[in-house]
């Protein structure tokens, strides 16, 4: 949820805030993998969790 929340702030989501990975979620992550120069996988991992500052 806060990956989605965090997502959606920075204007790459607009689905639910459901906790969900479904394809939306994965497209979103891309996204702004893609945007911050990182390794675009679709998954959260640790260097999108910083980047996002979640971590």
């Amino acid at each position: 949820v806060d990956v989605q929340e965090q997502l959606q702030r920075d204007g790459y989501y607009d689905g639910p805030i459901d906790g969900v990975l479904g394809p939306m979620t994965r497209e979103a992550i891309a996204a702004f993998q893609a945007d911050n120069g990182l390794a675009v996988t679709s998954v959260v991992d640790e260097p999108t969790l910083a980047t996002l500052g979640i971590a």
